[in-house]
């Protein structure tokens, strides 16, 4: 019998303590641009730290929710001068950007232009075009989809 109830005793344990656990770790942020148009975007970003920086593309993922920078593994060539990072997304096309962690942001300012129209952003109004997912486990997923 008392098994039966240190059994019950570690599992609630685990079931309220597990998460919190989990939760007690660094937040790892993931950014993303999805290119959905017929045209190739040219994206301009100054990061704040060029060490978090991992530039990779792939075939466009029409809806990501959760990492997928491993399905990104094409490198993408870029110019940079100074602090500021410029390179193109062909069309139907997703981008990883790299990683911000500790309640930092991956940018300063992001700008993308396309045939139809400029967009600029900042680290404190990106999250007016970027869609971002967060889960319990896992990165905390923002994505910026160009339609």
């Amino acid at each position: 019998m008392a098994t039966k109830t240190q059994f019950r005793a570690t599992l609630w344990l685990l079931i309220f303590i597990a998460p919190w656990l989990v939760s007690c770790g660094e937040v790892v942020n993931e950014y993303y641009i999805s290119n959905h148009t017929d045209a190739s975007l040219t994206v301009r970003f100054t990061p704040f730290y060029i060490e978090t920086v991992a530039l990779s593309s792939g075939p466009l993922i029409d809806d990501i929710r959760r990492s997928a920078h491993a399905d990104l593994p094409q490198a993408v060539p870029f110019d940079q001068q100074e602090d500021v990072i410029q390179f193109e997304i062909p069309a139907k096309t997703s981008v990883f950007l790299g990683i911000s962690g500790g309640g930092h942001d991956l940018f300063s300012h992001l700008e993308v232009q396309s045939s139809h129209g400029h967009t600029v952003m900042n680290s404190t109004d990106y999250g007016n075009y970027f869609a971002v997912h967060d889960y319990l486990i896992g990165a905390v997923v923002h994505v910026f989809n160009v339609n």
